[in-house]
């Protein structure tokens, strides 16, 4: 990304162009073929003014975009052709309730930097999808997740709700810019916990590389076995189990500078519960997945507006689509999908 890589080079370059600025996202949006466009344009700049920092952040800058785009591409495009055939299902999202969509588009656009995917009246709700990138799985900065926002009633997100927060491995995350725009700053050491306009946690991590920034969305269970045998019913995959049982170093790593005799975890990785499952349908790098947290004595509350997982696909023969939780699913098949964003 920009940051990343101006950062890289030492040099402090200034702000972006205007007519430019929308050319690059916190992750690469757009084609292929604009970027090079654009990048021939740059290359002949360069050429004549090799020692201006801005001429040469943004060509950097265009051949990353370049390169993740096209890795994306040949990402959604394998993904179209399982998903159509039948072979594969993709979580494209998630529904959620709040009480002020302003609030919470200005939050999610200039807070985040994610782009608004799609608006429109379903059920006479103002209906926003908000995303980093396009939904649909037939362009090549496509196939991202989507959290879409209905405006109505307050939620009350809290340890009695189902939902207990969205994790983002994100490239940029400016906390001032966080505060700016309606986020609550929780903490911010290693990783930050942030509260989005209407209550929604939030846990940021940094990644440069990350193909999605949503990473997973984590979810309270009254009974987490039955919790992972009901998404394994859909055809989700059970990834990996946290055990936060603390290990012994290796003796050879031990010093007088060590300040305990116990591995210690990393400082910029969020804490996961201890039996908290991850799930999901695909490669965790690439796609969004579920954090199932073990329960607590609190009865769980969804609310007035239960959450919504959205996928593409068709869950697995004999699965039930009874709400898990408080948690309903809901999925669409591929054709049907893209059809719907046209219309939008």
């Amino acid at each position: 990304m920009r940051a990343a890589i101006v950062a890289a080079s030492g040099l402090s370059l200034p702000p972006a162009k205007p007519a430019l600025a929308a050319m690059y996202t916190v992750v690469p949006t757009g084609t292929v073929a604009a970027k090079q466009a654009r990048l021939s344009e740059v290359e002949k700049q360069f050429q004549l003014t090799p020692d201006d920092p801005y001429v040469f952040g943004e060509k950097a800058q265009l051949e990353y975009d370049i390169g993740a785009l096209r890795k994306n591409s040949a990402f959604a495009e394998e993904l179209s052709r399982e998903v159509g055939a039948g072979r594969s299902t993709f979580c494209r999202g998630m529904r959620v309730g709040v009480s002020n969509m302003d609030e919470a588009v200005i939050f999610w656009t200039r807070g985040c930097g994610a782009q608004v995917q799609s608006t429109r009246m379903v059920n006479g709700r103002n209906t926003t999808a908000i995303g980093f990138g396009s939904q649909s799985l037939r362009t090549e900065d496509g196939a991202k997740f989507s959290l879409e926002l209905v405006e109505g009633e307050s939620t009350a997100f809290g340890d009695d709700h189902p939902l207990q927060y969205l994790q983002l491995a994100i490239p940029i995350f400016r906390l001032s810019q966080v505060r700016e725009y309606g986020g609550e700053l929780v903490s911010a050491y290693g990783w930050s916990e942030v509260i989005a306009p209407g209550g929604l946690p939030l846990r940021v991590r940094i990644d440069e590389n990350r193909r999605d920034p949503f990473e997973f969305v984590a979810l309270r269970t009254t009974d987490i076995k039955a919790a992972v045998k009901h998404y394994e019913g859909l055809g989700m995959r059970k990834l990996s189990e946290t055990n936060n049982r603390k290990k012994l170093r290796d003796k050879n790593s031990l010093s007088i500078n060590s300040n305990s005799i116990f591995e210690s975890g990393d400082a910029l990785e969020p804490d996961r519960e201890s039996g908290s499952v991850l799930m999901s349908y695909g490669e965790p790098s690439l796609t969004t997945g579920l954090l199932l947290l073990p329960p607590q004595k609190l009865r769980l509350d969804p609310g007035p507006m239960p959450p919504t997982l959205l996928f593409i696909g068709a869950p697995a023969e004999g699965g039930s689509l009874t709400a898990s939780d408080g948690v309903s699913t809901a999925y669409t098949p591929a054709d049907e999908f893209e059809t719907s964003l046209r219309r939008a």
